[in-house]
């Protein structure tokens, strides 16, 4: 009975004070108010929402991408050579072409295809002392600075200036040279890290010939993958003493096995007291980067790259045959 005299009353002053004051508004106002409601209480998306209505495709950088660090090159290429004047190479055989004479950078540049090719300078620019000396007479007009290129004294401004020696190179050799490069280091990298890696075999002065013969397997496997190897000579407490000649002839055993494997050598000659307790220290195989001491930091052209290349393929191996002699 209470709930509805309350919903009547409710109703009674409805009709009384807001039917009242809705109907003296005039139409136009009344549909902008209801026009600038229905605008303004729009419901912003959750976060969830955002997440299902994101953009397929965005040129933005997600903030979680690695970028990569720039590249920093001792070499200036292309438009980034602000001498007028330059001296070509031949990339084949590395001789000045047309007897060194400078050429204009604008004319070989609008010659290559930026595509295919790019110019590279090899010279590094003269130092500002360089260029005091020049300007004071102290070098002489032609005269080398550093690596390549040469001062000419004819230059418009006065003061001379410098031609630097460039060389046209291709794109293509330039990345297989950088591929080949990087694969070389990681070989070499993986190399020493297997030349760094020590194992660690313990033998018995009395050990069975079956059983030794297993050893040496395993130390010539190690050997071959150019491991470094570490046998420990021992004597058990309660088994059988070995006689010198037995001593003898394991030691010659293992100098056997590094011999019969290529490339391996005796880093440590045997060190303690035959039948107590001695070690031998033993280097796997090198690799083919450093047994022909190949210096993967310095920039390699093709033409020298091949003529390397066909020096070690007619290089014979050389093993290292290093002869066991025990220590009292």
């Amino acid at each position: 009975m209470q709930a509805h005299s309350t919903r009547s009353s409710a109703q009674a002053l409805y009709r009384v004070f807001v039917g009242p004051a809705l109907s003296s508004l005039p139409p136009s106002r009344h549909l902008g108010q209801q026009a600038l409601v229905a605008n303004t209480c729009t419901t912003l998306p959750t976060p969830q929402q955002r997440q299902l209505h994101r953009r397929p495709f965005s040129t933005t950088t997600p903030l979680h991408t690695k970028t990569r660090a720039p590249v920093q090159r001792s070499q200036k290429w292309d438009e980034e050579i602000t001498a007028r004047l330059i001296q070509l190479v031949d990339p084949e055989t590395g001789n000045l072409l047309d007897n060194g004479a400078p050429r204009t950078r604008w004319d070989v540049l609008n010659s290559l295809d930026p595509k295919t090719h790019r110019l590279v300078q090899l010279s590094p620019n003269p130092t500002l002392a360089e260029e005091e000396r020049f300007r004071r007479g102290d070098v002489d007009g032609g005269a080398n600075p550093r690596s390549g290129g040469y001062w000419d004294a004819r230059a418009a401004n006065g003061y001379g200036a410098f031609v630097p020696v460039c060389k046209v190179v291709s794109k293509k050799e330039q990345y297989d040279l950088e591929r080949r490069k990087k694969a070389a280091n990681k070989e070499r990298l993986k190399e020493g890290s297997k030349a760094q890696s020590m194992k660690t075999l313990e033998l018995n002065w009395a050990i069975d010939a079956n059983d030794l013969q297993h050893r040496l397997d395993r130390i010539g496997e190690f050997l071959a993958d150019g491991r470094r190897v570490e046998v420990v000579l021992a004597a058990k407490k309660r088994g059988r003493k070995a006689t010198v000649q037995e001593c003898g002839q394991v030691v010659k055993k293992i100098e056997e096995c590094v011999t019969g494997v290529e490339g391996a050598s005796v880093m440590k000659a045997l060190t303690g007291k035959m039948g107590s307790f001695a070690t031998i220290m033993l280097q796997g195989k090198v690799g083919k980067s450093q047994a022909h001491g190949v210096d993967l930091a310095q920039t390699e052209d093709p033409a020298e790259a091949k003529e390397r290349s066909r020096d070690a393929s007619q290089a014979t191996p050389r093993t290292s045959q290093a002869r066991i002699v025990p220590r009292g």
